[in-house]
């Protein structure tokens, strides 16, 4: 796999002024940027989720885009194949019973699971049925020998439905039990219903506590389902959903989920706390036959050393990239938690129009090749379903990937709320340094160590042991809402993080490196 050579800190400098001085760093040109974010985050390509026509929209756009920059390489399509779990109604049944994920009963009562924002299939799930099955409190879930824990302990839940809280005991707490404030493997989704099978449970609902950051928040990562690429998405062992918070306490109004956790978080068992309500749940869920198409939009630039075919004739290979993707649109969302009213659509202007934008120009300014170094731009889908899209080209590109020096990331770029630009790394030596030489009044720089504020497709590169950037503006409250619109971005934020992704290229390009 490619490495850098690592020259001293003084050879990089100079490389670096050197470069400055000679005036080959263009201003990015803001009102494209502009113009892009408003196409792509308008109402019109209804929240480009994967598989949808919106979506296909902003892809034809973006590819438009690419095919006029360069007369060297023309833009292509990799296509990839999504399974969704097939749930009736997914379009447009949220608030009818047909589109349902099942139901909790208590005597006479029922209360339907509809599908939407809040209630969906959890990843790593499994088809099937658990009808009528008895629901037992499981606290977290967790089985954690290593850290003397288990929510199991002296709890019988054979042959019925586990209810369990999102996350780990004291997930807030930097001292807590755990791994303080940074989640283990026993919050992941499908360790929890890996853990309810192994004792004998036949389905599994998760929710969030009251205690939790995220509580009855629909736009919690991870939002929605994951698909899973070329396979069946509920392979899992036993059915499993997440349902909000006001659910829950409409179903168990006697109840104080906040005493409940309070108590776990303070150290005591599911099984020493008091006993829910007798109830009866059943939950439904069956595979999809029929995949959804996704496409990642990659445009190929020999350096100007190679005007052959890349990536045959490249030492080495730098890839930018961005999600071109969102959440789609959910009537539902309003009175779920948004503050749109009437809107609907989930618009993803920051959430990552701004990040595609960014791409976009440096597509367009870089078209011509750098001197040393190829390049690749790609536009990834099914980011928000699971990083999908790059995994997809993390494994089908591998003559690219074996040549990658860097992978560098735009997610969120467009917000300027006074909150410092994020640049995650991961990597070392003189590319450390060239980093390093962004920093400035504003900027952040940390080194990604396999925790980070976010999670976006430089991981799956960072998997493959290439170093990652990544540049991100910061979370905030239109994240994952209705709110995320083109008008409340700014664009001289878009520019300036773009203007330094530019700089970061081309002092990239000036650095030696072979291919061994």
């Amino acid at each position: 796999m490619k490495r850098l050579y690592a020259p001293s800190v003084l050879m990089f400098t100079f490389i670096f002024l050197v470069t400055m001085a000679s005036g080959c760093l263009n201003r990015v040109h803001l009102q494209e940027l502009v113009t892009h974010v408003e196409y792509l985050a308008a109402d019109g390509r209804g929240g480009r989720m994967t598989g949808t026509s919106g979506l296909a929209e902003a892809e034809e756009y973006i590819f438009t885009q690419l095919d006029g920059f360069s007369r060297h390489t023309k833009p292509v399509f990799q296509e990839f194949e999504l399974f969704y779990p097939a749930v009736t109604g997914l379009e447009s049944g949220a608030g009818r019973e047909s589109s349902g994920l099942g139901h909790i009963s208590r005597g006479t009562r029922r209360f339907p699971l509809l599908f939407d924002t809040a209630h969906y299939p959890l990843p790593g799930a499994g088809a099937g049925t658990a009808a009528d099955k008895d629901i037992v409190f499981a606290g977290y879930g967790i089985t954690a020998p290593e850290y003397a824990y288990d929510d199991y302990k002296d709890l019988e839940v054979g042959g019925k439905i586990v209810l369990v809280f999102r996350y780990e005991p004291n997930a807030d707490d930097p001292d807590s039990l755990f791994m303080g404030t940074r989640h283990t493997r026993y919050a992941a989704f499908a360790s929890k219903i890996e853990t309810a099978a192994k004792n004998g449970a036949e389905g599994l609902v998760l929710v969030d506590g009251p205690l939790s950051v995220s509580a009855d928040d629909p736009a919690s990562p991870p939002f929605g389902f994951s698909p899973v690429p070329g396979a069946r998405f509920l392979d899992g062992p036993i059915p499993a959903v997440h349902v909000s918070l006001a659910y829950m306490e409409k179903v168990f109004p006697e109840v104080s989920f906040h005493d409940y956790q309070l108590a776990l978080n303070e150290g005591r068992l599911p099984s020493q706390l008091k006993p829910l309500p007798a109830a009866e749940g059943s939950i439904t869920l069956k595979a999809s036959d029929s995949p959804i198409k996704a496409r990642n939009i990659l445009l190929f630039v020999p350096s100007r050393q190679n005007r052959s075919t890349l990536p045959e004739g490249e030492k080495r290979v730098i890839v930018v990239g961005a999600h071109h993707d969102h959440l789609g649109s959910y009537r539902t969302l309003a009175a779920i938690g948004g503050d749109g009213g009437d809107d609907y659509v989930l618009n993803g202007a920051d959430d990552n129009a701004s990040g595609t934008a960014a791409v976009l120009e440096l597509a367009g300014k870089f078209a011509g090749g750098l001197r040393n170094t190829g390049l690749v731009f790609a536009f990834f889908s099914a980011e928000e379903l699971g990083l999908f899209g790059s995994k997809s080209f993390v494994e089908e590109y591998r003559q690219y990937v074996e040549k990658a020096a860097v992978m560098l990331n735009f997610d969120m770029i467009g917000r300027d709320t006074g909150v410092p630009l994020l640049i995650q790394y991961s990597g070392q030596g003189v590319f450390t340094d060239a980093v390093r030489e962004l920093a400035g009044s504003g900027v952040t720089i940390k080194r990604y160590t396999g925790h980070g504020a976010a999670v976006s497709d430089f991981l799956p590169f960072h998997e493959a042991g290439i170093p990652t950037v990544f540049f991100f503006t910061g979370l905030h409250d239109e994240y994952h809402h209705v709110d995320d619109e083109a008008d409340r971005l700014s664009g001289e934020r878009m520019q300036t993080v773009t203007e330094m992704g530019a700089r970061l290229i081309l002092n990239l390009d000036q650095i030696p490196g072979d291919s061994s």
